[in-house]
């Protein structure tokens, strides 16, 4: 019982949907290798606008993990309220989890600020794995990927008195940056091979313009449950043209929808007779949402 209470209480520190920004496409994915990890995702708003990441992961696992994260995550919240800039919410956390840190406990980390409007991104690595951009190859189905060469400082809680900087790099319109603990290299597949870089890169690649959903749960579905070394966690960003929308669940939504889509179908250049398929397309999914999920209940 409670073991069980502890998940509960540790999903709560989760995020439960992605937030919605325009000109940005956000999605995660986090497992634990236990009931309880040490793995830590926050993705929120700051004060100016901008997308906040923090991807997360604390010495050990399960349970001393789980408790030593919840505070980290709690002070990083704190601090997240007050400051926009990453290198001066690093450098205040830090010295928090220097002065509770016990037994050798510290925390890699790496955030990411991220402007929807200029595709801008200021990053801190406190001793983390290097961010990721995934590209979409132009004129083909594939996608290039590379590692994100930033200044890497120690982790979170070893040394009190550490100023920590940022880097700043460009994301272009359609780029993706993904965010990754190094339980996705620890995992195995289902036949027991443990990913290599290389699978890792191709498994993020193989479907560049689906969804990043898809990405991800492509990802994490070839890892064996049973065999889990570590946590796992994955967020992504996609930069771009997005827009966001939110509807009742009825009918009447949809025209949401339709007049959304006839003007991003011109902006784009698409004919009048593509612009109609994409909305009968998205009339027919959206309605059929509304009516066996939702009910047709228009207060959700």
């Amino acid at each position: 019982r409670d073991i069980k209470l502890a998940v509960e209480i540790q999903e709560t520190f989760v995020p439960r949907e992605s937030p919605a920004i325009d000109g940005l496409l956000v999605d995660f994915r986090t497992l634990p290798c236990r009931h309880v990890g040490g793995d830590i995702l926050d993705i929120g708003t700051l004060s100016d606008g901008k997308l906040s990441i923090l991807v997360a992961d604390v010495s050990g696992k399960g349970v001393p993990a789980a408790l030593f994260g919840a505070r980290v995550i709690g002070d990083f919240l704190h601090l997240r309220e007050s400051e926009n800039k990453a290198s001066k919410i690093f450098t205040k956390l830090n010295e928090r989890v220097a002065k509770y840190s016990m037994r050798g406990m510290f925390v890699t980390a790496v955030h990411a600020v991220i402007d929807p409007k200029t595709g801008r991104v200021d990053v801190v690595n406190a001793g983390h794995l290097m961010p990721l951009i995934m590209k979409p190859i132009a004129g083909t189905l594939k996608a290039e990927i590379r590692e994100v060469t930033i200044v890497g400082q120690t982790p979170l809680g070893i040394v009190e008195d550490m100023p920590y900087t940022s880097s700043s790099f460009q994301l272009q319109p359609g780029e993706t940056l993904i965010l990754i603990t190094d339980g996705v290299t620890d995992a195995k597949t289902k036949s027991g091979q443990t990913f290599s870089k290389d699978e890792i890169y191709s498994t993020m690649t193989s479907k560049p313009y689906s969804p990043v959903s898809a990405v991800l749960r492509q990802l994490t579905d070839e890892v064996d449950d049973g065999s889990r070394a570590d946590d796992i966690t994955i967020a992504a960003v996609t930069y771009g043209g997005y827009r966001h929308i939110d509807l009742s669940s009825d009918p009447e939504g949809l025209s949401k929808v339709r007049a959304m889509i006839q003007e991003q179908g011109k902006k784009i250049g698409l004919d009048e007779k593509s612009i109609s398929r994409a909305n009968l397309a998205a009339t027919e999914a959206l309605a059929n949402i509304i009516k066996h999920t939702y009910k047709m209940d228009s207060s959700q």
